[in-house]
């Protein structure tokens, strides 16, 4: 189940961060534009996006521990939903 130890998880936020870190120069290398205000418009989209990658799973994790108690992590993914939003919504 992994390395709970110091070095183990500090060793896994390094790795995250530096792959994160190089996410952006890699899609802008893909998605270039042949004009400067194209080109502004793409690295601002990446910027957003990257953004919601940094910030949607802490987001899910903390609303997780405060609607969906005493759940192991893999219930609290599946569980969070029906908790937060009702009827069919919930359910998808």
């Amino acid at each position: 189940m992994g390395d709970p130890s110091l070095p183990g998880v500090l060793s896994v936020l390094v790795a995250c961060a530096l792959g994160t870190m190089g996410l952006p120069h890699v899609i802008v290398r893909v998605y270039t534009s042949r004009d400067g205000p194209g080109a502004r418009r793409s690295i601002v989209a990446t910027q957003v996006l990257l953004a919601l990658f940094c910030v949607v799973p802490p987001l899910y994790g903390v609303l997780g521990h405060v609607h969906v108690r005493g759940a192991a992590a893999d219930e609290i993914v599946l569980l969070l939903p029906a908790r937060m939003l009702s009827g069919a919504v919930g359910r998808c």
